[in-house]
Protein backbone atom coordinates (compact mmCIF):
# COMPACT_ATOMS: atom_id res chain seq x y z
CA UNK A 1 0.00 0.00 0.00
CA UNK A 2 1.18 3.10 -0.67
CA UNK A 3 1.97 5.80 1.54
CA UNK A 4 -0.04 8.98 2.20
CA UNK A 5 1.93 12.19 2.53
CA UNK A 6 0.26 14.37 5.43
CA UNK A 7 0.38 18.20 4.93
CA UNK A 8 1.28 18.60 8.41
CA UNK A 9 4.30 16.08 7.42
CA UNK A 10 5.09 18.03 4.37
CA UNK A 11 5.30 21.23 6.12
CA UNK A 12 8.11 20.32 8.98
CA UNK A 13 9.90 18.90 6.05
CA UNK A 14 9.69 22.15 4.43
CA UNK A 15 10.30 23.90 7.52
CA UNK A 16 13.82 22.60 8.04
CA UNK A 17 13.97 22.92 4.28
CA UNK A 18 13.86 26.74 4.86
CA UNK A 19 16.09 26.49 7.69
CA UNK A 20 18.53 24.67 5.71
CA UNK A 21 18.67 27.54 3.22
CA UNK A 22 19.19 30.21 5.76
CA UNK A 23 15.54 31.41 6.15
CA UNK A 24 14.89 30.57 9.37
CA UNK A 25 13.31 33.94 10.24
CA UNK A 26 10.89 33.47 6.82
CA UNK A 27 9.67 29.40 8.50
CA UNK A 28 6.90 31.10 10.10
CA UNK A 29 5.42 32.84 7.67
CA UNK A 30 5.94 30.54 4.49
CA UNK A 31 4.15 27.93 6.31
CA UNK A 32 1.36 30.09 6.91
CA UNK A 33 0.88 31.26 3.49
CA UNK A 34 0.85 27.69 2.36
CA UNK A 35 -1.82 26.77 5.13
CA UNK A 36 -3.89 29.60 3.35
CA UNK A 37 -3.33 28.53 0.24
CA UNK A 38 -4.46 24.93 0.63
CA UNK A 39 -7.34 26.31 3.02
CA UNK A 40 -10.43 23.48 2.36
CA UNK A 41 -8.48 21.30 0.89
CA UNK A 42 -7.29 17.46 1.99
CA UNK A 43 -5.07 16.92 5.04
CA UNK A 44 -3.47 13.78 3.30
CA UNK A 45 -2.29 13.30 -0.55
CA UNK A 46 -2.08 9.25 -1.91
CA UNK A 47 0.87 11.22 -4.00
CA UNK A 48 1.95 14.80 -4.38
CA UNK A 49 0.92 15.23 -7.77
CA UNK A 50 -2.07 16.15 -6.78
CA UNK A 51 -0.57 18.60 -4.29
CA UNK A 52 0.56 20.53 -7.08
CA UNK A 53 -2.50 20.81 -9.49
CA UNK A 54 -4.49 22.40 -6.30
CA UNK A 55 -1.71 24.71 -5.47
CA UNK A 56 -1.69 25.77 -9.63
CA UNK A 57 -5.45 26.13 -9.39
CA UNK A 58 -5.29 28.00 -5.98
CA UNK A 59 -2.30 30.47 -7.29
CA UNK A 60 -4.68 31.04 -11.28
CA UNK A 61 -7.13 32.51 -8.27
CA UNK A 62 -5.09 34.78 -6.27
CA UNK A 63 -5.01 37.82 -8.62
CA UNK A 64 -8.91 37.03 -9.76
CA UNK A 65 -10.20 36.94 -6.32
CA UNK A 66 -7.54 37.96 -3.54
CA UNK A 67 -8.11 41.14 -2.27
CA UNK A 68 -5.02 42.01 -1.14
CA UNK A 69 -2.09 44.36 -1.86
CA UNK A 70 -0.54 42.94 -5.13
CA UNK A 71 2.47 43.09 -2.94
CA UNK A 72 0.85 40.28 -0.63
CA UNK A 73 -0.36 38.33 -3.56
CA UNK A 74 3.13 38.16 -5.28
CA UNK A 75 4.35 37.05 -1.89
CA UNK A 76 1.92 34.35 -1.98
CA UNK A 77 3.25 32.91 -5.45
CA UNK A 78 6.38 33.16 -4.29
CA UNK A 79 5.91 31.05 -1.55
CA UNK A 80 3.82 28.71 -3.80
CA UNK A 81 7.16 28.64 -5.94
CA UNK A 82 9.40 28.04 -2.86
CA UNK A 83 7.31 24.75 -1.76
CA UNK A 84 6.88 23.03 -5.08
CA UNK A 85 10.82 23.54 -5.94
CA UNK A 86 10.88 21.91 -2.00
CA UNK A 87 8.67 18.98 -3.37
CA UNK A 88 11.06 18.86 -6.85
CA UNK A 89 14.45 18.98 -4.24
CA UNK A 90 12.82 16.11 -2.20
CA UNK A 91 12.13 13.81 -5.11
CA UNK A 92 8.45 14.24 -4.28
CA UNK A 93 7.58 14.87 -7.71
CA UNK A 94 9.01 15.60 -10.93
CA UNK A 95 9.90 19.02 -12.67
CA UNK A 96 7.81 21.91 -10.57
CA UNK A 97 6.08 23.82 -12.61
CA UNK A 98 6.96 28.30 -11.94
CA UNK A 99 4.49 30.49 -11.79
CA UNK A 100 5.47 34.58 -12.40
CA UNK A 101 4.02 36.71 -10.18
CA UNK A 102 2.29 40.03 -11.74
CA UNK A 103 4.61 43.42 -12.12
CA UNK A 104 4.12 46.07 -10.21
CA UNK A 105 4.59 49.31 -10.97
CA UNK A 106 7.32 51.29 -9.14
CA UNK A 107 5.16 54.63 -7.84
CA UNK A 108 8.05 57.57 -7.52
CA UNK A 109 8.74 59.00 -4.33
CA UNK A 110 9.16 62.62 -3.72
CA UNK A 111 12.34 63.31 -1.27
CA UNK A 112 11.87 63.67 2.19
CA UNK A 113 11.82 67.01 3.43
CA UNK A 114 15.19 68.32 5.34
CA UNK A 115 16.04 71.25 7.42
CA UNK A 116 19.07 73.65 6.88
CA UNK A 117 21.00 74.37 10.34
CA UNK A 118 19.36 77.78 10.02
CA UNK A 119 16.20 76.71 9.92
CA UNK A 120 16.94 74.30 12.98
CA UNK A 121 18.16 76.40 15.29
CA UNK A 122 14.92 78.62 14.43
CA UNK A 123 13.40 75.97 15.91
CA UNK A 124 15.56 75.46 18.75
CA UNK A 125 15.52 79.07 19.93
CA UNK A 126 11.79 78.82 19.97
CA UNK A 127 11.82 76.19 22.98
CA UNK A 128 12.48 77.34 26.42
CA UNK A 129 14.96 75.90 28.33
CA UNK A 130 13.96 77.36 31.89
CA UNK A 131 12.66 73.18 33.05
CA UNK A 132 14.13 69.88 32.16
CA UNK A 133 10.59 68.96 29.82
CA UNK A 134 11.90 71.44 27.39
CA UNK A 135 15.64 71.34 28.05
CA UNK A 136 14.44 67.45 27.23
CA UNK A 137 13.26 67.99 23.93
CA UNK A 138 16.29 70.47 23.03
CA UNK A 139 18.56 67.59 23.88
CA UNK A 140 16.60 65.09 21.34
CA UNK A 141 15.82 66.83 18.39
CA UNK A 142 19.43 67.99 18.65
CA UNK A 143 20.81 63.75 18.64
CA UNK A 144 18.29 63.57 16.11
CA UNK A 145 19.74 66.27 13.93
CA UNK A 146 23.10 66.05 14.87
CA UNK A 147 23.72 62.05 15.18
CA UNK A 148 20.90 61.17 12.89
CA UNK A 149 19.11 58.47 15.87
CA UNK A 150 15.55 57.21 14.93
CA UNK A 151 12.96 58.50 17.30
CA UNK A 152 12.40 54.97 18.71
CA UNK A 153 16.31 55.34 19.77
CA UNK A 154 15.95 58.61 21.44
CA UNK A 155 13.34 57.73 23.60
CA UNK A 156 15.14 54.25 24.72
CA UNK A 157 18.63 55.74 25.64
CA UNK A 158 19.74 54.81 28.87
CA UNK A 159 22.85 56.65 30.62
CA UNK A 160 25.18 53.47 29.61
CA UNK A 161 24.82 54.33 26.37
CA UNK A 162 26.60 57.41 26.24
CA UNK A 163 30.75 57.53 26.55
CA UNK A 164 31.83 60.11 29.01
CA UNK A 165 35.65 61.36 29.45
CA UNK A 166 36.06 64.71 32.04
CA UNK A 167 32.98 64.50 32.68
CA UNK A 168 31.42 65.29 28.74
CA UNK A 169 30.09 63.28 26.25
CA UNK A 170 31.98 62.49 23.44
CA UNK A 171 29.69 59.87 21.75
CA UNK A 172 27.33 57.19 22.44
CA UNK A 173 26.11 53.77 21.66
CA UNK A 174 22.50 52.84 20.21
CA UNK A 175 20.54 50.32 17.69
CA UNK A 176 21.01 45.99 18.28
CA UNK A 177 22.16 43.65 16.02
CA UNK A 178 23.29 45.00 12.59
CA UNK A 179 21.99 48.43 13.60
CA UNK A 180 24.32 49.24 16.40
CA UNK A 181 26.84 51.65 15.84
CA UNK A 182 28.75 54.69 17.59
CA UNK A 183 27.75 58.20 17.18
CA UNK A 184 29.71 61.32 17.58
CA UNK A 185 27.96 63.71 19.81
CA UNK A 186 29.12 67.59 19.35
CA UNK A 187 29.56 69.82 22.10
CA UNK A 188 26.57 71.40 21.21
CA UNK A 189 24.71 68.83 21.47
CA UNK A 190 26.33 67.19 24.80
CA UNK A 191 26.05 70.65 26.30
CA UNK A 192 22.19 70.51 25.81
CA UNK A 193 22.23 67.09 27.23
CA UNK A 194 24.06 68.16 30.40
CA UNK A 195 21.45 71.02 30.75
CA UNK A 196 18.27 68.66 31.03
CA UNK A 197 20.49 66.51 33.39
CA UNK A 198 20.95 69.07 35.59
CA UNK A 199 17.82 70.89 35.49
CA UNK A 200 16.19 67.15 35.77
CA UNK A 201 17.97 66.16 39.07
CA UNK A 202 17.15 69.11 40.18
CA UNK A 203 13.26 69.04 40.11
CA UNK A 204 11.06 67.60 42.86
CA UNK A 205 9.87 64.59 40.70
CA UNK A 206 13.28 63.23 39.69
CA UNK A 207 15.97 60.36 41.71
CA UNK A 208 19.37 59.70 39.63
CA UNK A 209 20.01 58.69 36.34
CA UNK A 210 22.94 57.51 36.77
CA UNK A 211 22.09 54.25 39.09
CA UNK A 212 18.61 53.67 37.56
CA UNK A 213 18.92 51.12 34.44
CA UNK A 214 15.86 53.55 33.00
CA UNK A 215 15.67 55.34 29.68
CA UNK A 216 17.83 58.68 30.41
CA UNK A 217 14.84 60.95 28.74
CA UNK A 218 12.03 60.78 31.03
CA UNK A 219 8.45 62.65 30.96
CA UNK A 220 6.45 64.32 33.86
CA UNK A 221 5.83 60.91 36.07
CA UNK A 222 9.72 59.57 35.50
CA UNK A 223 8.93 56.97 32.86
CA UNK A 224 10.04 56.49 29.71
CA UNK A 225 9.10 59.37 26.81
CA UNK A 226 6.87 58.16 24.25
CA UNK A 227 7.85 58.81 20.19
CA UNK A 228 3.95 59.99 19.99
CA UNK A 229 4.43 62.74 22.66
CA UNK A 230 8.19 64.17 20.66
CA UNK A 231 6.22 64.29 17.41
CA UNK A 232 3.25 66.20 19.55
CA UNK A 233 5.68 68.44 20.97
CA UNK A 234 8.18 69.01 17.93
CA UNK A 235 4.86 70.07 15.87
CA UNK A 236 3.72 72.97 18.26
CA UNK A 237 7.23 74.05 18.18
CA UNK A 238 7.14 74.07 14.16
CA UNK A 239 3.92 75.57 13.78
CA UNK A 240 5.35 78.39 15.71
CA UNK A 241 8.59 78.54 13.89
CA UNK A 242 6.45 78.75 10.86
CA UNK A 243 7.86 75.49 9.53
CA UNK A 244 6.35 72.44 7.48
CA UNK A 245 8.13 69.29 8.43
CA UNK A 246 7.73 65.61 10.56
CA UNK A 247 10.14 64.90 13.06
CA UNK A 248 11.74 62.68 11.17
CA UNK A 249 12.65 65.25 9.04
CA UNK A 250 15.83 65.82 11.76
CA UNK A 251 16.78 62.48 10.51
CA UNK A 252 17.12 62.94 7.23
CA UNK A 253 18.41 66.28 7.40
CA UNK A 254 21.48 64.65 9.16
CA UNK A 255 21.38 61.97 5.97
CA UNK A 256 21.46 64.90 3.71
CA UNK A 257 24.85 66.76 5.59
CA UNK A 258 26.52 63.23 5.62
CA UNK A 259 26.17 63.30 1.55
CA UNK A 260 27.18 66.83 0.95
CA UNK A 261 30.45 65.49 2.86
CA UNK A 262 31.03 62.73 0.70
CA UNK A 263 29.57 60.06 2.36
CA UNK A 264 29.28 56.95 0.22
CA UNK A 265 26.02 54.93 0.15
CA UNK A 266 27.54 52.12 2.15
CA UNK A 267 28.68 54.70 4.67
CA UNK A 268 25.76 56.34 5.01
CA UNK A 269 23.67 53.19 5.55
CA UNK A 270 26.44 51.99 8.34
CA UNK A 271 25.95 56.13 10.34
CA UNK A 272 22.09 55.23 9.67
CA UNK A 273 21.87 51.74 10.92
CA UNK A 274 20.23 50.21 7.94
CA UNK A 275 21.66 47.86 5.40
CA UNK A 276 22.47 49.74 1.94
CA UNK A 277 19.53 47.38 0.42
CA UNK A 278 16.59 49.23 2.49
CA UNK A 279 18.37 52.72 1.79
CA UNK A 280 14.90 54.28 1.03
CA UNK A 281 15.22 57.60 1.58
CA UNK A 282 18.96 57.88 1.91
CA UNK A 283 18.69 56.43 -1.85
CA UNK A 284 16.74 59.28 -3.10
CA UNK A 285 19.00 61.57 -0.95
CA UNK A 286 21.93 60.26 -2.18
CA UNK A 287 20.91 60.20 -6.23
CA UNK A 288 19.79 63.92 -5.91
CA UNK A 289 23.07 65.04 -4.20
CA UNK A 290 25.20 63.54 -6.31
CA UNK A 291 23.36 63.84 -10.56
Amino acid sequence: MKKRHSLDELLEEYKDYLINKAKKGAAKSYITDIRILLQGQPETYENCGKLVEIIGSRVSLINKWDNSKQSTKNKRISVANSFLKFLEKTNKIGKAPHYRPERIERIERSLPKTLTKSEFMRIIDIIPFDNYKSARDRAVFSLMFYAGITPFEAVNLEYKNFVWENGKIVCMEVGKGYKRRKLEVNDETAEKILTYSNLYLGSKKTSLLRTEKMPYFRNKHGGKISTRSLRRNFQTYIGEAGLSVELLSLRHSYAQAQIAEGKTRKELAELMGVTTSRAYILKGLFVENTK
